[in-house]
């Protein structure tokens, strides 16, 4: 089992779609869901070498994501998914505007810090 954290510029760019379509393909079981700090969780359940596949296709992000670090470990084989499924923060609502908050936010630090 892999478990991951993912920082850099990577709520509001979906993140957590890009990396739940690559673990479907690779029929790979667990969750991605953002954290309250910007950045965003992975715990993966698979075969160890789609796990590997998995984390460098992290460090890559959507087309619109800045990733800056991705800090992993491996685990025992967990067992317990049935599914790759994105979790989200109460309602999708709630989730996709806390997600847009620290994408606009990510902005205008990188604005502030170039200009």
């Amino acid at each position: 089992m892999l478990k991951a954290k993912i920082s850099g510029f990577v709520q509001g760019v979906s993140y957590r779609a890009f990396v739940k379509k690559f673990a479907d393909q690779k029929g790979i079981k667990g969750y991605v869901k953002n954290l309250s700090d910007g950045s965003v969780e992975v715990v993966a359940d698979g075969i160890r070498d789609d796990l590997l596949e998995l984390v460098d296709h992290l460090k890559k992000g959507p087309i619109f994501a800045k990733v800056s670090r991705v800090d992993y470990s491996f685990f025992g084989k967990n067992g317990n998914f049935m599914s790759f499924k994105i979790v989200r923060d109460s309602s999708y609502l709630i989730d996709q505007i806390k997600a847009y908050r620290i994408f606009l936010k990510n902005i205008f630090i990188k604005r502030k810090k170039d200009g």
